[in-house]
């Protein structure tokens, strides 16, 4: 709970720099891949990371805020 105010102002300024990031490339992709190309790239860069965060992050659902940290906290221990 200590670190939540935190963490949500890094997960903003990440999201905002995303979305300045792809809206800036955006005109130049679709000028050099073409529409199909650009939206494959999207897809691949999309299922490339689905597949890492399905491994990477633990499922929390149903879980109160200290039980995740327990959960956290042990994974790192480990």
């Amino acid at each position: 709970n200590h670190l939540r105010g935190m963490a949500i102002a890094i997960v903003g300024f990440v999201n905002a720099l995303v979305s300045f990031v792809v809206q800036f490339i955006f005109p130049w992709e679709l000028a050099t891949f073409g529409s199909a190309g650009t939206f494959f790239l999207y897809a691949i860069v999309g299922a490339i990371f689905f597949v890492l965060i399905a491994k990477i992050v633990p499922e929390t659902k149903g879980l109160t805020l200290e039980e995740i940290e327990r959960k956290l906290s042990r994974k790192r221990a480990a």
